[in-house]
């Protein structure tokens, strides 16, 4: 069966979008959530986080189901990035790759995602959104 992919971008939170699964990126050592997420959304994440000690160290996942009505996502998967001074394209590549198989597994139909656009990054903002597409058309082939 072949998967028809759309991609849309919009301005704004990810507390503003709905989806089946709001897949989050978190530093390694970094006390915010990495890309826009939203105050609300953010502080219950972080608490999240804390509780299941979920420290944003790279390959690692946690996935958190929201209480129905509170957040726009159903679910919101939480990804390890680490160090934000070590990330790179291939690193995020991986990381959001496997996010994007536990995305699959979970069989979320509708995926939101902010995009890494940080002046502080050593990876431009174009080749994150190329990273994103292209992982999105190898795990769902037309």
């Amino acid at each position: 069966m072949s998967v028809s992919l759309e991609f849309e971008t919009r301005t704004g939170d990810l507390a503003g979008v709905a989806a089946d699964l709001g897949i989050v990126p978190r530093f390694k050592g970094e006390s915010s959530l990495a890309g826009p997420v939203g105050a609300g959304l953010e502080k219950r994440l972080l608490e999240v986080a804390k509780e299941d000690r979920f420290q944003g160290r790279s390959g690692r996942l946690l996935l958190w189901h929201a209480p129905e009505g509170a957040f726009p996502c159903r679910r919101y998967l939480l990804v390890g990035l680490g160090a934000r001074e070590d990330l790179t394209l291939e690193r995020y590549r991986r990381d959001l790759g496997d996010a994007f198989v536990e995305a699959d597994r979970l069989g979320a139909v509708t995926v939101a995602l902010p995009l890494l656009l940080d002046d502080r990054l050593s990876i431009p903002g174009p080749r994150i959104a190329e990273a994103v597409r292209v992982l999105t058309m190898v795990l769902h082939p037309q």
